[in-house]
């Protein structure tokens, strides 16, 4: 059995993490749960997952949650070579920090814009919240623009973790009609991260 295990929901912050898995090779167990069961609040998952969601990454001795501290780990122990993590500065430093923009500046504006736009029942949403989280969304597109102008992936030139941490929030934004034509360089480079194995692995099931 393997020692990297995975708590699974497909199509939430969880497939990244799976993702990179598959990107690296690494030999994992996947345990899908939903939200709708009463798994993921359970005394004994608490214990792994404070509030109850989703991922969590078991390795080994290892429990680790939050998404950038699950792929800095990863990174660290799985990618020795630095395929998706440059090993030296100031590659390394780039390809960190777009990584973390990815998932502290880009994503939480899509997650109020789904709640107040598609999640919430009407009566409680708020429209001006789902409004200015739109607008944030456009400018989170406009930087990665931006960095598409000069290379073909959003930290280096080549594939690097930055993309997979990104790759998600693209995904939900096309889903839900946020990423359109007006932005045809984000459409071009999500396709290349769509059209990677280790991503078509990853939504398989």
């Amino acid at each position: 059995m393997a020692d990297v295990k995975l708590t699974y929901i497909p199509g939430s912050r969880s497939l990244r993490v799976r993702w990179l898995l598959e990107e690296l090779g690494v030999p994992y167990q996947l345990e899908r749960v939903t939200f709708a069961r009463g798994h993921l609040k359970t005394p004994e998952y608490l214990a792994k997952n404070p509030l109850g969601l989703v991922p969590t990454l078991e390795d080994g001795d290892s429990v680790l949650f939050e998404s950038g501290a699950i792929f800095e780990h990863v990174l660290e122990k799985h990618d020795p070579e630095g395929r998706l993590l440059p090993r030296a500065n100031p590659a390394r430093a780039t390809v960190r920090s777009w990584m973390h923009w990815a998932e502290g500046s880009a994503s939480p504006p899509l997650g109020i814009y789904l709640r107040h736009a598609v999640m919430l029942p009407e009566e409680r949403r708020i429209g001006a919240a789902a409004d200015e989280a739109k607008k944030r969304l456009v400018q989170v597109f406009e930087a990665v623009a931006r960095q598409l102008e000069r290379q073909d992936f959003l930290a280096a030139r080549d594939f690097t973790a930055a993309d997979v941490m990104l790759g998600l929030t693209l995904l939900l934004c096309k889903q839900v009609a946020l990423l359109g034509p007006e932005f045809p360089s984000l459409l071009a480079y999500y396709e290349r991260l769509a059209g990677r194995e280790a991503f078509t692995r990853a939504n398989a099931d």
